[in-house]
Order: structure tokens, then sequence, then C-alpha cells
């Protein structure tokens, strides 16, 4: 309660309620600056996750929810260095089986992939499936 004539801008407790409204009113203002200290510091964490880690967070939170069966594609935009090379490789990717064109093949793409398996050892991956940090090692 305002004391009486004073304009209602200003707070002034009256009796001895006052005192336990300012102590009630301080732990309010400590509460909600230690949640904003807590929800920043998240906020901060979240942001320093690297990419990979936080699209692996989203992908085992819906195995648990959905199932272990579950497949998701994460969206995500390439940078430009390697969007330019994709569009180099498929650019050239008609060399590749040239020759067998040239050459009369009735199925050149087929001709050309087994040719490469019986080539190429086939792609491993290790247990954390990412064959970058597998070579890194």
């Amino acid at each position: 309660m305002l004391w009486p004539g004073t304009p209602s801008t200003s707070w002034r407790p009256s009796g001895s309620n006052g005192a336990s409204q300012a102590t009630s009113r301080l732990r309010r203002l400590l509460y909600l600056l230690a949640r904003h200290a807590v929800l920043l510091a998240w906020e901060d964490a979240a942001r320093r996750l690297a990419a990979a880690d936080r699209v692996e967070a989203a992908l085992d939170t819906l195995k648990a929810l959905l199932g272990e069966d579950v497949l998701a594609v994460p969206q995500y935009a390439p940078s430009t260095t390697l969007a330019s090379d994709w569009k180099k490789a498929r650019d050239d990717s008609g060399g590749l089986i040239k020759h067998l064109e040239d050459a009369g093949r009735d199925f050149p793409v087929d001709d050309w992939l087994h040719g490469i398996a019986r080539v190429r050892e086939k792609p491993r991956l290790g247990a954390d499936g990412d064959p970058e940090r597998r070579a890194a090692r």
C-alpha cells in the first residue's frame, strides 16, 4: 500500500509488511538474475558446439523418440569452395566414360563402375562412421 498523496510511481512500504515485501522482491530479482545467467551460459555452450555435434545430438534424440531405425538426413548449405568442387566434378564426369562410349560399349556407365570396383579398395567407415577422423589417426 502506498502512502496517501504520493505518486503511484514511487514505492513506499506501509506497516511491518514492507520489509517482507522488499525481501520478497529482492529474492525474486536475484532468482531472475541467476536464471538469466544460466540461460546465457546454455546459449553460449550451444554456440560453441560444433555443427557436427549438434547434428549428432539431434539424430540421437530422434532415435530415442522414434526408434533406432529412424533415418534423417540433415539439411545444410555447402561452402562455396565445396560447391564449386562439386560443380567441377559434375561437369567433368562425362569425360570418365568418353573412351567407353567411343568404343561403342552398350552400357558405358556399368562398365566403368565394374572397372572401378575391380581396382579400388572398398570404402570402409570407422566405428565412429567418419572417414575423415579415421584418416587423421
